[in-house]
């Protein structure tokens, strides 16, 4: 079994600009692979997915917050690639929309990392 470490991470975010096109989480291959797993394994329900919470911090950042949920939250954020699915909440929409969610692994666990779109 591997051991899931999920972290807090802590986002500098810039000044806020509005954007004429809708941009969105991008998650890889091998992240949604992971979710898929996390969640099959959990045994949440059809509708689980993994949450991502933002909350700013009050100086320029944002910290972020990964659990697991049964079902998304009114005004979530839904990003759906294979059998994930990743629910953003405002705040971690507004910061993650020009993310790419990727998965480091290692021998006995992973982590999220988070890199620009390109």
């Amino acid at each position: 079994m591997r051991t899931i470490r999920l972290q807090p991470l802590w986002i500098r975010s810039g000044k806020a600009e509005k954007r004429e096109e809708t941009a969105v989480l991008i998650l890889t291959d091998q992240a949604a692979t992971v979710i898929e797993g996390i969640l099959s394994e959990s045994q949440t329900g059809p509708e689980s997915g993994l949450r991502i919470s933002g909350a700013n911090e009050g100086n320029g950042e944002a910290s972020l917050e990964f659990a697991l949920a049964e079902t998304a939250n009114d005004g979530d954020e839904i990003v759906r690639e294979g059998g994930a699915t990743v629910y953003l909440d405002e705040i971690a929409a507004a910061v993650l929309d020009d993310k790419t969610l990727d998965v480091e692994t290692h021998d006995d666990h992973f982590h999220f990392s988070l890199g620009e779109q390109t």
